[in-house]
């Protein structure tokens, strides 16, 4: 934002230095004219018509050429591109804040990942949990041979038979060390629980305050362009003024500065809304929405 001003500063001062050859012309033309009628004025009164006709007829020629110099700049001025807010502020609309902040807790990437270790840490804490209690081993056999040796007397023919058995399994050890790593795993379930609740906190607090930036911005904006108007419609007026002769160079000068510096709080608007709606979609997760697509 700084090195746009610093850059539209520069340009216009650049300007003021192209033009300033033309502003002295005109001001010198303005002083010839005021100094030709009071020339005029005297020689007629000493040397008579004809001189009187010549001096006229020089001051006017100045004047006309100090009269189109102004006019070559007010157009100039004129022509000078300007800010059209009309679209950005169409694609400046924002959603409510609640919404934003729905938004924030479904797309940023932080509390979706603590979301999944979360529920990793809970299925941990349930698996270590398991090892507390005894383990019970079934098992079942089907065996077809000749001879089989399950069956008794054995005989040289294809005979089938099966077993069932059932083992009940339990260690104090293995007890107690689950019940370590369940605590463990409950431990760090709760950080994590504690880590989401605060990032949660954070982010309304950081949703709220881009909200509420980018809607001080879009009032900015809109300031700026009414002050901006404002400047250009002044600015014609004194032009016209002057060539009907009812204002003076200083009242141009004037409405052309207060011009410019419309036009330069009119491009820090929209760099300022343009940065408050960055941070918004930073806030609401929009640019980690996009990147995962």
């Amino acid at each position: 934002m700084a090195r746009t001003r610093e850059h539209t500063v520069r340009e216009l001062a650049k300007t003021g230095v192209r033009d300033l050859p033309s502003n002295m012309k005109w001001v010198a033309g303005k002083l010839f004219s005021g100094i030709s009628r009071q020339d005029g004025a005297a020689h007629s009164q000493q040397e008579g018509g004809d001189e009187k006709e010549q001096g006229s007829g020089e001051e006017h020629g100045e004047l006309r050429r100090a009269r189109a110099r102004t006019r070559q700049r007010a157009e100039a001025t004129r022509s000078m591109p300007s800010v059209s807010v009309d679209n950005l502020l169409q694609r400046a609309d924002a959603a409510a804040e609640e919404e934003a902040l729905e938004r924030a807790l479904q797309q940023r990437p932080e509390i979706l990942a603590l979301r999944v270790a979360s529920e990793a840490q809970r299925l941990a804490a349930r698996a270590a949990a398991g090892g507390r209690y005894p383990q019970i081993i079934a098992q079942g056999n089907v065996e077809y041979s000749n001879p089989n040796p399950l069956i008794f007397p054995q005989q040289q023919v294809f005979r089938s038979s099966w077993d069932v058995s059932a083992v009940i399994r339990w260690s104090p050890d293995e007890t107690v060390a689950s019940q370590r790593k369940m605590e463990t795993a409950l431990a760090e379930l709760r950080r994590i629980e504690a880590d989401e609740t605060a990032l949660r906190d954070a982010l309304r607090v950081e949703v709220a305050q881009a909200h509420r930036a980018f809607e001080a911005a879009k009032v900015a904006l809109e300031a700026a362009r009414v002050g901006l108007e404002a400047a250009e419609e002044s600015y014609r007026v004194r032009v016209m003024q002057l060539e009907a002769g009812a204002a003076v160079t200083r009242d141009l000068i004037d409405a052309e500065s207060d011009l410019t510096r419309a036009r330069l709080e009119m491009v820090g608007a929209v760099i300022g809304i343009r940065q408050a709606r960055v941070a918004l979609d930073y806030a609401t997760g929009e640019y980690a929405a996009r990147a995962s697509r």
